[in-house]
């Protein structure tokens, strides 16, 4: 696991970074839907979908900072591949660590969310939002990463404010045991994108190779 701390590091080296995608995001979703609870009559999955479209913004906007770019055509953000032999290595360690820590935080977001007004909502369906979030959250980067500016990036989260939160709202509604269809989901999306991402990152490092050797 120390190893893939490292290589996140690699990417995620600011300091304001690190401390708003661990820290200061996180309990801004929370203090909102506490002030929700406080201040209006929703219902309790409708804190989860307000969650997950705060996490929506502050992803996308964020990850330009660190993943920004990366599969968008000609980039350069992956020229420090050709600096090393263990660059693919740390580039595909840092991008499960980034999964792990996104995971992370989207249990603890719509966990806190969950115990602060769980109103109509059971666990199975608490499980089901935090993993059908996990797969809005990853195919959506998949999307962003094609572009390197904040301003686009924030375009996108928008436009995916009109399929994320009902995609959330139709895995609450669903009946528990189909928590079980969103993991299966997560996890096959999970590796799915990793591997795109990956192929593409393979395509920059063997071509600088075959540079090198002509």
């Amino acid at each position: 696991m120390r190893e893939y701390l490292k290589s996140y590091r690699v990417f995620v080296f600011d300091r304001w970074i690190t401390v708003t995608l661990f820290l200061l995001y996180p309990l801004i979703a929370i203090g909102f839907c506490k002030l929700l609870v406080r201040y209006s009559d929703l219902y309790g999955f409708i804190h989860q979908i307000i969650a997950v479209c705060i996490m929506i913004f502050a992803e996308l906007v964020l990850d330009v900072f660190v993943f920004g770019g990366i599969l968008r055509k000609n980039t350069g953000k992956l020229e420090y591949l050709k600096l090393s032999y263990k660059g693919l290595d740390i580039f595909k360690k840092s991008l499960w660590a980034d999964k792990f820590r996104r995971l992370l935080t989207t249990v603890f977001i719509l966990g806190i969310a969950y115990i602060i007004c769980h109103e109509k909502m059971n666990p199975g369906q608490l499980v089901s939002s935090i993993f059908a979030t996990g797969v809005v959250l990853e195919l959506s980067l998949l999307i962003s990463r094609r572009f390197d500016t904040t301003g686009m990036v924030a375009l996108i989260s928008y436009l995916l404010y009109l399929i994320g939160p009902l995609f959330i709202a139709v895995a609450i509604w669903l009946p528990w045991y189909c928590m079980f269809v969103f993991i299966a989901a997560y996890v096959g999306v999970v590796i799915w994108s990793n591997a795109h991402i990956m192929k593409r990152a393979g395509r920059v490092y063997y071509d600088s190779e075959d540079e090198k050797e002509s």
